[in-house]
């Protein structure tokens, strides 16, 4: 993962010593949460937020990180927070969707669940298996059960051809 990518303009200057400081943080926060380090990694993120506001990263991070802990409703908060810094970060689309379909709110999780299954296609790629199970729910939940077995079958069909490159 990159370091944040904070917007300037034309003729910008070197960042200052804060911006430094917040990307060496996030830097450290994807290592922890690469260790599972969930402490650390949310004590960092919330520390590159104080310290660069506007990076979308930040806020996505720290979002994921408190969905990960159970705090769903504060980790609504900054991924829409993210989002509505830079609507396009399909990862802070992804955890909302997530934390959207565990809070029961699918109504709210199918558009993000689409906008990313639509980025995939145009991608020429498919949506991650991990994610077809949620989307498959969520649609079910918001009454459309021809679209939810679709995204089933297309999980199992993805789980099947991975198990046949699996085995000895």
């Amino acid at each position: 993962m990159a370091g944040l990518t904070l917007a300037a303009g034309a003729g910008a200057q070197e960042p200052s010593a804060a911006l430094k400081r917040a990307d060496e943080a996030y830097r450290q926060g994807v290592a922890a949460l690469h260790r599972n380090d969930m402490k650390t990694a949310r004590s960092l993120f919330e520390e590159v937020i104080k310290l660069a506001p506007g990076a979308e990263q930040g806020h996505s991070a720290l979002g994921a990180v408190m969905v990960r802990e159970g705090q769903l409703n504060d980790g609504i908060r900054e991924l829409q927070k993210a989002l509505s810094i830079k609507p396009e970060d399909a990862a802070a689309q992804e955890n909302l969707a997530l934390a959207y379909t565990q809070t029961g709110a699918a109504a709210k999780a199918v558009p993000l669940f689409a906008k990313l299954e639509t980025a995939a296609t145009t991608q020429k790629r498919a949506l991650p298996v991990q994610l077809l199970e949620p989307y498959a729910r969520a649609l079910a939940a918001n009454g459309q059960s021809a679209a939810a077995v679709a995204h089933l079958k297309q999980a199992i069909a993805v789980l099947e051809a991975s198990a046949v490159f699996a085995r000895p």
